[in-house]
């Protein structure tokens, strides 16, 4: 720079000054004190931010690590325990570990697979049964029989909102050593992969339950919304200072003294959403002895829900839909690869609900669906638009009644029957008791409500299984 352009530089800045009322020099000060605010701005956050690490750090070695398997100790030791409150995933997971062998058959789905076993098995037993509890599939088992004189033990894992992620996340944490089962069947429906309502993978109950024990690896490019989605989650999951404040969250919420809202055996008119959302889970927390369903569901009880489709219909192609799919894949190429067969049903609905979705959505997905299934060599069985389900099958647009039930999983016992891989899994069953006599058809009363091997006379899962079994059918009184 030139001596005169310095000069006529310096004369312009005197110029400016004079002219807007500002004195150069307090201008240049002026910047200078912002950079300095700014610069103090800097270090403080900086400093927050590295003590938050050291903090983190420190306590790492106090807090104790969360556990990575999930056990019958973890179980234990939840408040979910000390309270015999817990959501549903806890109780179903509750119920599977507290189990001396796995089972032949385990059952996933959502609802509709749930709705259909409470309501069927209800009417096959004859009993009143709890349905934070009662995790067996009584009529699938009495169907099995009936065709093939075996007797076969499942589990339901089947619960309210689940989606098929949820498949993936249940296998991956539980099913695992000699909790393995020898056979899986899995209910499908297009809701349990483009439910509108749901933004991603990690929005259920489920997955959040399940993700401390499971390694995502790539799924978790598709298990969250977006990256900060993923950081919070993250975040959530290793930071000592969140599991404090889970830790404070849970010993909160033990010295909470809910009243249980036990719900009539059988519902008056005003009362049947009530039981609805007992057979369909669409609850929070629960306790024993609440959720209960009547050995004969009245036939009046159904309930228009094309309204709550077409929301969750709104987009039939969201973008849930591509990551559910991965998800789904994964679980039955885990499957294929741990030699567990697999059985998945396509479950109905009535035609109202059908058409929400247009035609070549229904192409589409049915294609997704056998094609996954023929690549892991898993059986595919589609009963979306079955003709024998009327009606008088149906709780709702959607959900199965005892009557429906009973086809549902008379379809499925046809299915295993003809085909050679699942069949075998019910063909290797004894015909015969151990002591040489033949099985009996009649059905035992199911004995997975308690813990074999915490079976305490003060139990309260032991009390509420001794009610139910006790409790007289009321049902045909009124």
């Amino acid at each position: 720079m030139t001596s005169s352009t310095a000069t006529d530089l310096k004369d312009g800045v005197a110029t400016l000054g004079a002219s807007t009322n500002i004195d150069p020099a307090k201008t240049v000060a002026s910047k200078s004190g912002g950079t300095k605010k700014q610069s103090v701005v800097q270090c403080r956050t900086l400093a927050a931010f590295l003590l938050f690490i050291v903090v983190n750090v420190a306590i790492s070695y106090i807090v104790p690590h969360p556990a990575k398997v999930i056990d019958d100790n973890f179980i234990q030791s939840s408040g979910s325990e000390a309270r015999q409150q817990g959501k549903w995933t806890w109780w179903v997971t509750r119920n599977y570990l507290s189990r001396r062998q796995a089972p032949d058959i385990a059952m996933l789905g959502s609802s509709q697979m749930g709705s259909a076993v409470f309501s069927s098995d209800a009417h096959t037993l004859n009993k009143v049964l709890d349905c934070v509890v009662h995790r067996r599939g009584s009529t699938l088992e009495k169907e099995i029989f009936d065709r093939t004189g075996k007797r076969v033990d499942t589990f339901n894992f089947a619960m309210g909102g689940s989606m098929a992620s949820d498949a993936y996340m249940i296998s991956k944490a539980l099913f695992k050593g000699d909790k393995k089962p020898r056979m899986v069947v899995v209910g499908v429906s297009p809701r349990d992969f483009i439910d509108n309502t749901l933004p991603s993978v990690s929005s259920t109950e489920p997955f959040n339950f399940f993700a401390p024990f499971v390694e995502l690896g790539d799924l978790a490019n598709v298990a969250f919304p977006d990256v900060l989605a993923q950081m919070n989650f993250l975040i959530k999951q290793n930071l000592p200072l969140q599991r404090i404040h889970d830790a404070l969250e849970i010993a909160a919420k033990n010295y909470q003294q809910e009243a249980p809202q036990k719900m009539a055996v059988l519902p008056r008119a005003s009362e049947h959403k009530q039981l609805l959302r007992a057979v369909l889970g669409s609850v929070d927390e629960v306790r024993l002895n609440e959720w209960l369903i009547p050995a004969t569901i009245p036939a009046w009880i159904f309930e228009d829900n094309t309204k709550e489709y077409l929301n969750r219909f709104r987009n039939c192609r969201p973008p849930i839909y591509k990551a559910q799919k991965a998800f789904f894949n994964s679980f039955l190429a885990d499957m294929d690869a741990e030699h567990i067969p697999v059985l998945v049903v396509g479950m109905p609905s009535l035609n109202a609900n059908r058409t929400i979705l247009p035609n070549d959505f229904w192409t589409e997905f049915r294609g997704n669906i056998a094609s996954m299934c023929q690549e892991h060599h898993a059986k595919w069985v589609d009963v979306t638009d079955n003709p024998n389900f009327v009606l008088t099958d149906y709780l709702d647009t959607v959900h199965l009644n005892a009557s429906g039930g009973k086809k549902i999983f008379s379809e499925i016992a046809k299915a295993i029957s003809a085909n050679p891989e699942l069949v075998a899994v019910v063909q290797s069953k004894p015909t015969r008791n151990a002591d040489g006599t033949q099985l009996s058809e009649k059905l035992d009363t199911p004995k997975d409500a308690v813990p074999a091997h915490r079976a305490r006379p003060d139990d309260p899962a032991v009390q509420s299984a001794q009610k139910l079994r006790t409790s007289p059918d009321t049902s045909k009184t009124h």
